[in-house]
């Protein structure tokens, strides 16, 4: 481990860190138990046969990516609180969980936002109105593909935060 690893792990204050992840984790998980029984009791209902397919398919898509993101968050806290438990420098690595939960959810708010636009579409029939919502959600689509994609070549967060950080830095430009 390096000088600034150890420096760090030295002042790291696990229950502002790790214990707001972990605690973030469950949270999430609950969110997603009222997800799973809304997404229930939608298939169950009349509405659901007759809503057209792409609604009723994205539904199921949508709890598909809900399932994934839930899926990844768990296995980052277990990896960082149960896999590397009494192993400081293993809080420096960085897993393939964390870029893909902000990816995965990265697709879901497209999806719901698109859902949205649509229905601004249909509602307003304001081709301006409209036009605007694409353009600001397909910008964040991609500011929201861009940043985790790059974190996944750092091999330590410390290095991603350094290189990452640069880039926000807008008073010091490269």
């Amino acid at each position: 481990m390096t000088d600034t690893g150890a420096a760090l792990l030295a002042h790291l204050n696990k229950g502002s860190t790790i214990g707001v992840g972990f605690l973030g984790v469950i949270a999430s998980s609950i969110v997603y138990g009222v997800t799973c029984m809304q997404t229930f009791q939608y298939y169950r209902s009349p509405r659901a046969k007759t809503d057209n397919r792409p609604l009723f398919y994205m539904v199921l898509v949508l709890w598909i990516l809900d399932s994934l993101q839930s899926s990844f968050s768990i296995y980052a806290c277990y990896f960082y609180v149960i896999d590397n438990y009494a192993n400081p420098s293993g809080l420096l690595i960085n897993i393939w969980s964390i870029p893909a939960v902000i990816l995965t959810n990265a697709c879901i708010s497209f999806l719901v936002k698109t859902f949205f636009t649509f229905r601004v579409w249909r509602l307003s029939g304001s081709v301006y109105a409209t036009g605007t919502c694409v353009i600001f959600n397909l910008a964040r689509l991609a500011t929201n593909i861009y940043y985790p994609a790059r974190t996944f070549s750092f091999a330590s967060l410390l290095v991603a935060e350094v290189e990452l950080e640069v880039c926000h830095d807008f008073s010091n430009p490269i």
